[in-house]
C-alpha cells in the first residue's frame, strides 16, 4: 500500500499500532533477559585422592619361655605340662611327641626307654601311650614345677611325688575323665591303651585352683644362622642299652636346622600327623 494514499486517521492508528509493537518487543526481550539463567561457575575439581586402606594389626607375639618360639602372649607363658610317654614296640607310632617343646628319654626297666614329653606353647590333641612314673623323672619335671602327668608309677616315685608337693595328675586317680583306653592294631597290653588329652588335663589343673601361667626360664634361644652359616651335615648316634629297638640316630638337616630322628633303622613319626620328629637341639648326659 502505498503511504501517498492513506488518509491522516489510517496513519494515525498505524502509527500507534506500531508504538504498541515496539513496546510489545522490548517488554519480551527484556523480560528474556531478566531471566536468563546465570552463567554456570565451572569449579576446578581438585584430583580425588583414593582414600588409603588401613593396614591390619600386627598380632602382638612374645618368645616362649619354654621353648624360645614366638607365639601369643597367652601361650608364651603357658605353665609347663611334663607327661610320661612310653616307647615300648606295642606303643610306636606315639601321639604327640612332635608337638613337645622339650622331650627327656632314658632307660625305664628291661633296656626299654621311655619319655618325658613337655608342653607349653603348643599342644595337640591326644598323646600317648602315657606309662608310669619313675623317681628321676619326678625330679625333673620338678626343675619346670610342671603338671607332672603320668600313670600309676613305682612305689618310691609315688612317694616322692607326695613328700615333694609335686602337681600331680595321676590317669589312675582322680583323673577327671582325661584319661581314656585305645587299643590299636598289633596291641595286646592294655598298658600300651592309655591315651589323654592336654587341655582336659589344663582343665583339671585349673579346678585344683592350680596357676596356668609360670615362666620356666631353663634355656636361653637364639636365632637360626644363616643357611650358609650352618654346618654340612653331622650325626648322633645313640644306643641306650645295645638293644637295637631302642637305637636312635639323628641326621643334621641345614636346610631346616633340624636334626630328624630315626629309632630302629626307621624314621620316628607321629602317629596323628606322620610328621617325622625332628628337634633342633639335642643333649645328651
Amino acid at each position: 500500500m502505498n503511504l501517498s494514499q492513506i488518509s491522516p486517521k489510517q496513519k494515525k492508528i498505524l502509527i500507534i499500532t506500531s508504538i504498541i509493537m515496539l513496546i510489545l518487543a522490548g517488554g519480551i526481550f527484556a523480560y528474556a533477559m531478566l531471566n536468563k539463567p546465570a552463567p554456570v561457575k565451572q569449579v576446578k575439581k581438585a584430583p580425588l585422592t583414593p582414600t588409603p586402606t588401613p593396614e591390619p594389626p600386627k598380632p602382638v607375639i612374645l618368645e616362649s619361655t619354654l621353648d624360645g618360639t614366638m607365639v601369643a602372649p597367652e601361650l608364651a607363658s603357658r605353665h609347663p605340662l611334663a607327661i610320661m610317654v612310653e616307647n615300648h614296640p606295642q606303643a610306636r607310632p606315639q601321639s604327640g611327641l612332635t608337638d613337645a617343646s622339650i622331650v627327656y628319654e632314658t632307660l625305664a626297666e628291661g633296656g626299654i626307654t621311655r619319655f618325658m614329653a613337655i608342653y607349653g606353647p603348643k599342644i595337640p590333641a591326644q598323646i600317648g601311650p602315657v606309662r608310669s612314673a619313675r623317681t628321676y623323672y619326678v625330679d625333673w619335671a620338678e626343675e619346670y614345677d610342671a603338671f607332672y602327668t603320668h600313670f600309676g608309677g613305682s612305689a618310691d616315685a609315688l612317694n616322692k611325688i607326695v613328700a615333694d608337693g609335686v602337681k600331680d595328675l595321676n590317669g589312675m586317680t582322680n583323673s577327671g575323665g582325661a584319661f581314656w583306653r585305645k587299643y590299636y592294631p598289633g596291641v595286646s597290653g592294655s598298658e600300651h591303651t592309655s591315651f589323654t588329652d592336654p587341655n582336659k588335663l589344663y582343665a583339671l589343673a585349673t579346678s585344683r585352683g592350680w596357676a596356668q601361667t609360670a615362666s620356666p626360664a631353663v634355656y636361653k634361644f637364639k636365632d637360626d644362622p644363616a643357611i650358609g652359616a650352618r654346618p654340612k651335615g653331622g650325626t648322633a648316634f645313640i644306643n641306650y642299652s645295645g638293644n637295637a629297638t631302642y637305637a636312635v640316630k639323628f641326621t643334621y638337616d641345614p636346610t631346616t636346622n633340624t636334626w630328624p630322628r630315626t629309632m630302629a633303622g626307621l624314621p620316628h613319626k607321629d602317629r596323628i600327623t606322620d610328621i617325622q620328629i625332628a628337634p633342633k637341639n639335642i643333649i645328651v648326659q
